[in-house]
């Protein structure tokens, strides 16, 4: 019987062919005992699978291996059909695809699959499909994208030490079931296969200062660990310093702390202030640090409306006092920086101006507030000018520095020459190198000041270098005082054009004779002077006398010129005996005369410093004040420099009264640091010669432990001291030796701070002690001897034996300068002060 394998069937009919073969058969029967319709199949087939037992789990194995049962049937089965497919429902084909009961697959993508198989039965029928969910997730989650909202840039630096970080999940096909995350300091660091995290943000505690990355990977449902983002934090909360403290004299304020939590979206409020439509200033908030830093420059984030707040004021303490840095409007919800660059800073105070408008009360907000230190100060050395307390003739000095250590790098650095011992560059980066030059400076005392800025954007403090200048030569001045404002067109008095002038301001005098006002003229810095020049003029009617007085390392006033002058354009000169000279002041003695001229004016049109070695000065004449004049000879002197024969090296005052060294042409031979500064000897005005700079003196030794050259002691430990030799430039140091020689130079080698020694045990026999000085300007001073006899043995038993006592007492140092002769020309006892110090 063929089967009917039809899904339409409702119903059926069944006929019987039958035969009679007569009589007595003359009806036949057919009998239908049974009738049945067979319209079901086999059952569906139970599947299980060996590598994806768990139908909800994810599982990484992309090649899945199925088996199923064999469904009962009447008939038996014949064979199966199967698919593969993602949809949980699928009917495989009529179509026997396989006899067998299981099937495998080779690497299968990745997501939720479903495998279908049903049974044929061996009446045709094929029976309803079972099915089979494989989830298969065999790739892993891409790398977690971070952001931060405390660090929101990664090549900039933050004082926020506790990083916060956030990111979405990665996309996955089974999902993510959770994450590993790591902070260090390399930039490619996996973290362990691990989970330890199943948030998508995190916030870590207070992190040192330094660069910083954060990694993070996922780990899907299947089991894939993926690779690791990473995100780089730069934290140099040294740079960035937030306030630790606070006080709060008018207890004005609330929630002060989140004026220093590093989290802008809090905020520390003054309390409600009912203005009444008037501006008024809130009470202060002072914000405290630790300890004292350098602050370059300090930041604030702050809000209200404009309105309502439109002036914010702040304040830094330093040097025992409150020092203004910046009042004045703001931009709201932004950092605003401004500069400090002082040291020492300790706290600071911040205040608004409001006012209500109507609105009954108001408040003011102060989001956060950090100060901005920095680096710490280059160490700066010259290769040309490596003594800043010496003098050289090079105008051209070479500035190298160290880099600081810091933590973000030094990103460049700022300097400045000039002649203010402590001037604190501009914070704006000038080179990236650690070293720079000049050329042609003016003689004088010069600085140089350098600050470096680190990649966090703070300024550091600056190194400052002292280079001193010996260039001979007429300077001009280049700053004036008039504190009576007596006088016009100043400036003309050193202008370099004598056609030029600065006046006084017309002087009705009513036929007297009175003095006008000082003018003073300055220069930038002590300058080594021996003598001024001036071009002025007046018909002396009405005009009889100018007084020029110069200040200097003297302490006060010495009046230089005094008396008549001729008018200009020849030029009066003066000599005096300051030899750091700052200042001078200058003054005419004028009278109108009576009727057609009814007031004066005094003329100075030119006036100039002569800058001499630092050595150089004339001496005191021994005569009248008012008659002193500088000699006019021109000649040999001897010992100028050392190496150099007094032939071929002299030293020429001019008739105009300058001072001229004369060098041979090989004086290249000198090193510039002595070209200047070993001139000892200077023709006096009787042709005489005398030492300014002397070479140090002998010693005068002495010895409590050994008082007698000519005796024998047993003590074998020496006492030493002597005198500190005079020297006018002061005394650098000391060479000695110990040895038995009575003729011994020490080397050069220098102890500094001496003036007592003590031996080691010397051993019997006769003993020389050697010791010469060194001075400031580098010349050594004679050798100084002292002997001692010692003899430690005992006496035989024929040798009459004694006792001996010594005695000791232990000097100390002393410490103070000592000064060579200093020839002074002291005209006067004016009394005058520095201008800006009356």
């Amino acid at each position: 019987m063929e089967p009917v394998n039809r899904d339409d069937v409702t119903k059926a009919r069944i006929s019987f062919e039958v035969y009679r073969y007569g009589f007595p058969y003359y009806y036949v029967v057919a009998n239908l005992h049974e009738f049945q319709f067979d319209a079901t199949g086999p059952t569906a087939p139970v599947i299980s699978s060996s590598t994806h037992p768990n139908q909800n789990q994810w599982y990484t194995n992309n090649a899945p291996s199925f088996t199923w049962t064999v469904p009962p049937d009447p008939t038996g089965i014949a064979g199966y059909s199967w698919a593969w497919d993602h949809s949980p429902s699928t009917t495989p084909p009529q179509t026997v695809t396989i006899v067998g009961t299981s099937k495998s697959f080779s690497a299968q993508a990745d997501g939720v699959w479903y495998f279908h198989v049903r049974a044929k039965d061996n009446a045709g029928y094929w029976g309803p499909a079972g099915h089979y969910r494989v989830q298969i997730d065999a790739t892993a989650p891409p790398a977690p994208w971070i952001s931060s909202s405390t660090h929101p840039d990664p090549n900039q630096w933050y004082g926020k030490n506790n990083p916060s970080f956030s990111w979405s999940p990665p996309t996955d096909t089974s999902g993510i079931y959770g994450y590993s995350y790591a902070f260090d300091h390399s930039a490619t660091t996996t973290p362990p296969a691990s989970v330890n995290l199943y948030d998508t943000s995190i916030t870590l505690g207070a992190q040192a200062d330094g660069v910083w990355y954060f990694h993070v990977r996922a780990k899907d449902n299947a089991g894939n660990w993926g690779p690791a983002g990473h995100y780089r934090v730069q934290i140099i909360a040294s740079v960035l310093v937030s306030p630790t403290g606070y006080n709060d004299p008018s207890q004005g304020w609330r929630d002060y702390q989140y004026a220093y939590d590093g989290d802008t979206l809090t905020k520390a409020r003054t309390y409600d202030i009912s203005t009444y439509s008037s501006w008024v200033w809130t009470s202060y908030l002072e914000l405290t640090l630790p300890s004292p830093i350098f602050c370059s420059n300090v930041r604030f984030w702050a809000w209200y409306d404009s309105s309502h707040a439109d002036t914010i004021d702040v304040d830094v303490f330093y040097n025992n006092d409150w020092h203004d840095v910046y009042q004045g409007s703001y931009d709201a919800y932004t950092w605003v920086n401004h500069q400090v660059d002082h040291d020492g800073v300790t706290k600071a105070r911040v205040a608004f101006r409001v006012n209500s408008i109507g609105w009954g009360t108001v408040v003011a907000d102060l989001h956060e507030f950090q100060f901005i230190s920095g680096p710490a100060a280059p160490t700066i050395s010259s290769s040309s000018h490596p003594d800043q307390n010496h003098w050289y003739t090079d105008p051209n000095p070479i500035f190298s520095w160290t880099i600081p250590s810091d933590v973000s790098g030094i990103a460049g650095y700022s300097y400045a020459i000039d002649h203010s011992s402590d001037t604190i560059p501009p914070q704006a980066v000038a080179t990236t190198s650690t070293s720079t030059s000049y050329s042609g400076l003016a003689g004088g005392i010069w600085y140089f000041h350098v600050r470096a800025k680190d990649n966090a954007g703070g300024w550091g403090n600056a190194d400052h270098y002292r280079v001193q200048i010996f260039a001979p030569g007429w300077i001009s001045p280049t700053g004036y005082s008039d504190p009576n404002n007596g006088w016009t067109n100043w400036q003309n008095a050193y202008d370099g054009v004598m056609s030029t002038k600065a006046s006084s301001i017309h002087i009705v005098t009513s036929g007297s004779w009175v003095w006008t006002e000082y003018l003073y003229l300055s220069l930038p810095t002590p300058t080594p002077c021996n003598q001024i020049r001036f071009g002025a003029w007046y018909d002396s009617s009405h005009c009889r006398s100018i007084d020029v007085e110069v200040y200097g390392d003297s302490g006060g006033w010495q009046q230089v010129y005094y008396g008549s002058y001729t008018t200009q354009p020849t030029w009066n000169y003066g000599s005096f005996s300051q030899r750091s000279v700052t200042w001078a002041a200058i003054r005419f003695e004028v009278k109108s005369g009576g009727v057609g001229w009814p007031y004066v004016a005094a003329d100075l049109h030119e006036f100039q410093f002569y800058q001499s070695g630092s050595l150089l000065f004339m001496g005191d004449d021994g005569g009248s004040n008012s008659s002193f004049q500088p000699p006019k000879i021109s000649g040999n002197a001897t010992r100028l420099l050392p190496g150099l024969s007094d032939e071929n090296t002299s030293i020429v005052v001019n008739e105009n009264s300058t001072i001229t060294v004369v060098l041979p042409s090989n004086s290249s031979q000198i090193n510039n640091t002595q070209s200047s500064e070993q001139i000892v000897n200077i023709p006096d005005k009787d042709n005489s010669l005398r030492d300014i700079n002397p070479l140090p003196d002998a010693l005068v030794i002495s010895s409590l432990s050994h008082p007698d050259q000519d005796q024998w002691y047993s003590n074998c430990m020496v006492i030493l001291n002597w005198t500190m030799p005079i020297s006018d430039s002061g005394i650098a140091g000391y060479s000695y030796v110990f040895d038995q020689s009575p003729t011994t130079t020490p080397d050069i080698i220098i102890d500094t701070n001496l003036t007592t020694l003590s031996s080691d045990c010397l051993p019997d026999g006769i003993w020389w002690f050697h010791i010469r000085a060194v001075n400031i300007d580098k010349n050594w001073g004679p050798t100084s001897q002292y002997q001692m006899k010692i003899n430690t043995t005992p006496p035989s038993a024929s040798e009459t034996s004694y006792q001996k006592n010594t005695s000791y007492c232990q000097s100390s140092p002393n410490s103070s300068e000592i000064k060579g002769n200093n020839y002074t020309l002291d005209i006067s006892n004016n009394t005058k002060k520095i201008p800006g110090t009356e």
